[in-house]
C-alpha cells in the first residue's frame, strides 16, 4: 500500500518538474543511511531488542527555480525501511518582501510547525534519538503550511498551517475536522543557521507553539490543544537547548474524563578543542528528559507506554563531516517517576539501553 501512495504521490507531483517555459525543474537526489547497534536491559517479557538494525534509510529529492520573482520547489523524503513510507511530500512557492522580509508557503505533507525538536531532521541531532517530548508534538500531516520572515525584523519567523489532522499518509479527511498550528520564532544570532543541534554554528533561537484540533472518535468528540516552548543556543562549540511542551484532552460531550500530556527537555554539548585532526570533531553531551503522557489513568502494567519516566542520557559523538558523516554512541537511564499501581505493586523496570550509530548523509 505505501509503495502504491508513495508512487501514486510521485505522478502527481510531475507535472510540477515542467514548468511554463518548457524547462525541466532541476532536481537533487540525496539521502542519508544510519545502521544502528542496539543493547537494552530485558526485564519486560517480549522485550528483547538487542542487535543490529537499519534505524532509518532515507531517499530524498529536491527541485528549486526561480521564476518572475517567485521560488518554486518540491520536495520529497521516502523512508526504506522496514518498508517504503512517504515521509515528506510538498510543492513549495516563495519569495522576497522589502526590508529582508520573505515568505514561502508549502502544499502536501508536510511537519506541523509546533516545535523545534519536531521540525529537526533526524540526521542533524546531538544524540541517537529524538527526546521523547517529540511524541507530543504533531506528527508530519497533510495540509499546508505558511513561513513569513518580517520586514524589518528578519530575525522573527511567524509560521502557520491547517491540515487534515488524520497523521502521516492518510490521504482523506474522516472527521472533517482540521488540525490548526502557529508558531513564532525569534532568531536573535545566526539567522541564516542551518535547523540543526550541535556547536558547529553560532546561533539563538527562541520559539513558542500552539496547536488547536477537533477529532471525532466515534462516541464524541475530543479536543486537543497543545502549547510549547523551546530555546536553542551555540557559541564557539558550546551548545544548549531546552523544550516544554503542555498537551490537553478534552472530552466535551463524552463521559471519559479529561487528561493532560506534558513534557519537558533539556541538553548541552560541547565540541573538544583537542587540536590538530580531532580538533572540533569530539563532542561530549548530555540530556535529561520528563514525559508524562496521561496524568489521570493509573498505570497497573510494567513497560506500560502511558508510565511518567524520566531519561538521563550521556552522549559521545564523532563528527568527520558535521552531520554529514557521524558516529554516535548515547547510554540512557531511565527511572520511572510512577513507582507503584494501583494496588501497591511494583512496576519498576530495568531497561537502560545503550545506543551505536553511525550517519552518512550524501545530497
Amino acid at each position: 500500500m505505501h509503495v502504491r501512495l508513495v508512487a501514486g504521490f510521485l505522478v502527481a507531483l510531475s507535472p510540477a518538474l515542467a514548468l511554463a517555459d518548457g524547462g525541466a525543474l532541476p532536481v537533487t537526489v540525496g539521502g542519508y543511511l544510519q545502521p544502528q547497534v542496539r543493547a537494552r536491559q530485558d526485564s519486560v517479557v517480549g522485550d528483547d531488542q538487542d542487535g543490529f538494525r537499519f534505524r532509518r534509510g532515507r531517499l530524498t529529492a529536491r527541485g528549486e527555480r526561480d521564476t518572475d520573482d517567485v521560488t518554486l520547489g518540491v520536495t520529497i523524503e521516502v523512508e526504506l525501511t522496514p518498508e517504503v513510507t512517504l515521509l515528506d511530500g510538498y510543492v513549495s512557492a516563495g519569495g522576497k518582501l522589502p526590508k529582508d522580509g520573505s515568505w514561502k508557503v508549502d502544499l502536501g505533507q508536510v511537519k506541523a510547525p509546533f516545535s523545534r525538536q519536531a521540525l529537526l531532521s533526524d540526521s542533524a541531532l546531538q544524540f541517537v534519538e529524538k527526546a521523547e517530548i517529540v511524541s507530543l508534538a504533531p506528527d508530519r500531516q497533510i495540509g499546508g503550511r505558511a513561513r513569513v520572515t518580517l520586514p524589518g525584523v528578519p530575525f522573527v519567523n511567524l509560521w502557520g498551517g491547517i491540515f487534515n489532522g488524520e497523521g502521516r499518509n492518510q490521504i482523506r479527511n474522516i472527521d472533517q475536522n482540521f488540525l490548526w498550528v502557529g508558531r513564532l520564532e525569534v532568531r536573535p544570532i545566526g539567522r541564516d543557521a542551518p535547523l540543526a543541534e550541535g556547536g558547529f554554528v553560532d546561533q539563538v533561537t527562541i520559539g513558542g507553539g500552539v496547536t488547536r484540533n477537533t477529532i471525532d472518535i466515534g462516541d464524541g468528540l475530543e479536543k486537543v490543544t497543545s502549547y510549547g516552548g523551546d530555546a536553542s543556543a551555540a557559541w564557539h562549540g558550546i551548545s544548549a537547548a531546552a523544550e516544554l511542551t503542555f498537551v490537553q484532552h478534552r472530552f466535551p460531550t463524552m463521559v471519559q474524563p479529561d487528561f493532560d500530556a506534558q513534557g519537558w527537555a533539556a541538553q548541552a554539548g560541547y565540541l573538544l578543542p583537542l587540536g590538530g585532526f580531532l580538533d572540533e570533531r569530539v563532542e561530549v553531551s548530555g540530556r535529561v528528559e520528563e514525559i508524562d503522557r496521561n496524568d489521570a489513568v493509573p498505570v497497573d502494567q510494567p513497560g506500560d507506554p502511558n508510565q511518567s519516566i524520566r531519561n538521563y542520557t550521556a552522549g559521545l559523538s564523532y563528527y568527520h563531516a558535521r552531520h554529514d558523516l557521524k558516529a554516535q554512541l548515547t547510554g540512557s537511564h531511565v527511572v520511572e517517576i510512577e513507582e507503584e499501581s494501583r494496588t501497591g505493586d511494583s512496576i519498576v523496570v530495568d531497561n537502560d539501553v545503550v545506543l551505536l550509530q553511525v550517519t552518512m548523509r550524501m545530497e
